[in-house]
């Protein structure tokens, strides 16, 4: 498929964290603002942008996609470009830890 540069730019943009929430990651908003990830120690968004201090990684709402779910750039961008209603329902990647492995002390969302 072909995606314009509109089509990228959007999904670049896109904020992360209603995405998660719905993709069943467990999100603990802080005090200023952003937004922890449970189970991955340190992974912390605000808007379209994460960052990862731990594994020194970082990026947009498409490299999160990319990098942490090890997704394809086509599925990230079928997937983002999908209305709120059509989320697929697969399953985050297997790097994903357990709800067992929460060690991180905060509440979710």
């Amino acid at each position: 498929m072909t995606w314009t540069t509109t089509d990228i730019e959007q999904a670049r943009n896109r904020d992360l964290a209603p995405i998660l929430a719905h993709a069943g990651y467990k999100l603990h908003q802080l005090p200023n603002g952003l937004v922890l990830v449970r189970n991955f120690h340190g992974l912390l968004i605000r808007g379209n942008r994460w960052s990862w201090k731990a594994e020194n990684l970082a990026g947009n709402t498409i490299d999160f996609f990319m990098t942490i779910e090890a997704k394809t750039f086509n599925q990230t961008m079928q997937l983002l470009c999908a209305t709120d209603d059509n989320f697929p329902d697969e399953p985050a990647s297997a790097r994903r830890p357990s709800p067992d492995d929460d060690d991180d002390g905060h509440e979710p969302l």
